[in-house]
């Protein structure tokens, strides 16, 4: 069999090859927080789990609801990881699943003004 991707004649030529994946977003996991202490600080946990890898980043975002009448903009956290697990099919990771976690500073957390997290 010989492919003739120009029609030269001659096997080779301008082969166009074109496919599409369709890769599924993040899911994250996260039961939310129903209380928080004041002047404590509010630890947040989520798993986030991805087609094809372990999720190597997640950051949390905060700000108080009375700030959030003003337009002013949510204070960003990094998370630690805490854990990685995976499930595996016909020899690679068909989705992986990592637990991060990450504090909200005591100072924000404050009765007065309420909180809100993403």
């Amino acid at each position: 069999m010989r492919l003739d991707g120009n029609g030269d004649g001659k096997a080779g030529g301008d082969f166009v090859w074109s496919f599409k994946i369709t890769v599924p977003p993040p899911s994250i996991q996260h039961e939310p927080l129903a209380q928080a202490r004041e002047g404590e600080d509010l630890v947040v946990t989520a798993t986030v789990t991805a087609f094809g890898s372990n999720v190597r980043k997640a950051e949390l975002y905060y700000r108080n609801f009375s700030e959030s009448q003003w337009g002013v903009a949510y204070e960003k956290v990094a998370m630690k990881t805490l854990s990685a697990s995976g499930t595996f099919g016909a020899g690679s990771i068909v989705s992986a699943g990592t637990l991060f976690s990450a504090a909200i500073p005591a100072s924000s957390v404050r009765a007065d003004k309420g909180l809100e997290y993403f």
